[in-house]
């Protein structure tokens, strides 16, 4: 999904600063679990976040979750932040997301996030 003006450079972390949204919606939740569940804060070792040629493995959602995201991220009323530094940032996240989640509900997939450093 390409780099984002965030402390990490994460897209995912520049959506869960700029994405507003009503209480009881599990995008937040599921969004840094894909974001960080593999890190070592985590976990309590660095295995994951070293790979070959720089490969982090930065998190991952089963099949059952993205389902969830995708439902949560169609369905729920959600909204961009006012404070948002690329106007149309959160909205281009969330399309790219979207379009990597159809495919992998499509076959019944999870979905790893991971990053080349």
């Amino acid at each position: 999904m390409g780099r984002y003006p965030s402390a990490d450079g994460s897209p995912l972390t520049y959506l869960e600063d700029y994405l507003v949204l009503d209480d009881g919606s599990k995008i937040l939740s599921l969004v840094s679990k894909l974001k960080g569940c593999l890190s070592e804060e985590h976990l309590g070792h660095s295995r994951f976040g070293v790979g070959f040629g720089g490969l982090e493995l930065r998190g991952w959602l089963s099949a059952d979750e993205v389902a969830t995201l995708r439902q949560e991220l169609q369905k729920s009323p959600w909204g961009v932040s006012s404070h948002e530094l690329y106007d149309g940032g959160v909205r281009e996240v969330v399309k790219h997301l979207m379009v990597i989640l159809r495919n992998a509900h499509t076959k019944g997939w999870g979905i790893v996030f991971r990053r080349h450093t």
